[in-house]
């Protein structure tokens, strides 16, 4: 008895928490395109707790067009947690141009539950009654024209693959970087972490309650009386999360103003390299004034043709062999003929390609330091400098001098 109590409290809580999350993140914050991406997956997952709850208390019966009214959802969780995390760790503001690819699955989904959205009440009320006889019916009562087996089969597994492949990838590589806290904060990183960690628990959960219940088809009701620990984690897995969501809105909801760099960030700008990493002496070789020419006009068709500056943590050694260049050459043309050092050339070209994204509004798929980041810059306080250094302006100074609207900064 105690064990059932306290899972009635995991889903109700979760349930109740799930629905105020999704509303808090729907409508609240500046940033709302990645806000909205993890309220889908509240909301799926709140709905998937409101379904279970209205099953097992057998009010699903006076309420049948809820039966699998969000069974599409759940074809929408794993790409929208995928592009949530790699929105918020590439400060991006809108979907990418393939992106729509991974919507097709919940797409099907939906269309071939159309025959069943379009039945009347009396017809849904009859399946549902059904179903309550015997919860494993779910599995094998067909409601469209792929049948529902193969949806349950599929869905805890296509979760995991989004999770294996893709998202926690993307955590790792983001991680490895030289400043991995450039976009987000050390806390937002750890919160990806965790929100990574809440869904692999609750998607290994899933998939150990539906191999279960496919093992023990021929037993009524297996799928909720049977296994139950599963469904334990699952709850309290999500509990957790919006708990979590809650208690620590000022990570998520709440973004940083666009405000210029601080001293200190000036200082610590002024003492580090505009790149990545220290750039080894290169001895320098004087050359003559017409070679000097050439070799300048051809770096110039290769940086505006090929965009080396938007790698971060490139050298004058690797720049100068995908010249075909020897590096004392090109290091002598910087000098000689641009009087630069080798970093100051670097971020010339990223400044240059970042107004030109400003002034066209290329930038309105970033936030401003996301862009920053996309062209080669390690952290907030050099792309400051860098930018006050080749424009005397602070980039919101400069995007007000230029007529546009601030983007939103992480």
């Amino acid at each position: 008895m105690y064990p059932i109590l306290l899972y009635n409290i995991f889903v109700i809580g979760g349930l109740f928490c799930g629905f105020i999350t999704f509303l808090l993140l729907f409508f609240k914050g500046n940033n709302l395109f990645q806000n909205r991406l993890l309220s889908i997956v509240v909301f799926a997952c709140a709905w998937y707790a409101l379904q279970h709850t209205l099953t097992v208390t057998g009010w699903l019966a006076d309420l049948p067009h809820f039966w699998r009214m969000g069974s599409p959802l759940y074809y929408l969780v794993p790409p929208c947690y995928f592009f949530y995390t790699r929105a918020t760790l590439l400060g991006e503001n809108a979907f990418r141009k393939r992106d729509w690819l991974h919507f097709i699955p919940a797409a099907v989904h939906f269309l071939e539950l159309m025959p069943f959205y379009l039945k009347s009440t009396a017809e849904k009320r009859q399946i549902v009654l059904y179903f309550m006889e015997d919860f494993n019916r779910s599995y094998v009562l067909g409601s469209g024209y792929i049948p529902a087996l193969w949806h349950y089969a599929v869905r805890p597994f296509f979760g995991l693959a989004y999770l294996l492949f893709l998202l926690w990838p993307i955590l790792i590589r983001y991680r490895r970087r030289s400043h991995p806290q450039q976009v987000v904060t050390a806390g937002k990183y750890a919160w990806l972490v965790a929100f990574a960690s809440f869904m692999t628990v609750m998607y290994s959960g899933l998939a150990v309650q539906t191999v279960f219940a496919l093992q023990h088809l021929d037993v009524p009701n297996a799928a909720v009386t049977e296994s139950r620990a599963p469904l334990y984690v699952m709850s309290l897995t999500f509990l957790g999360m919006v708990c979590y969501l809650l208690f620590y809105q000022e990570i998520f909801y709440v973004q940083e103003s666009l405000s210029p760099a601080s001293p200190a960030e000036e200082n610590e700008a002024a003492t580090e390299a505009c790149v990545n990493e220290e750039q080894p002496a290169v001895k320098e070789k004087r050359i003559g004034k017409e070679l000097l020419v050439i070799y300048a006009a051809t770096i110039d068709t290769f940086m505006l043709q090929h965009k080396p500056f938007m790698r971060q943590g490139i050298t004058v050694s690797e720049l100068a062999l995908e010249m075909g260049m020897q590096p004392r050459t090109l290091s002598g043309v910087l000098n000689q003929h641009y009087q630069q050092r080798f970093s100051d050339f670097i971020n010339a070209y990223r400044i240059a390609h970042i107004k030109s994204c400003l002034e066209t509004g290329k930038w309105k798929e970033f936030t401003l330091e996301g862009l920053a980041y996309q062209c080669g810059f390690t952290s907030r306080s050099t792309f400051f400098a860098a930018f006050k250094k080749d424009t005397g302006l602070s980039p919101t100074e400069y995007i007000k001098k230029i007529g546009k609207s601030a983007p939103a900064a992480n």
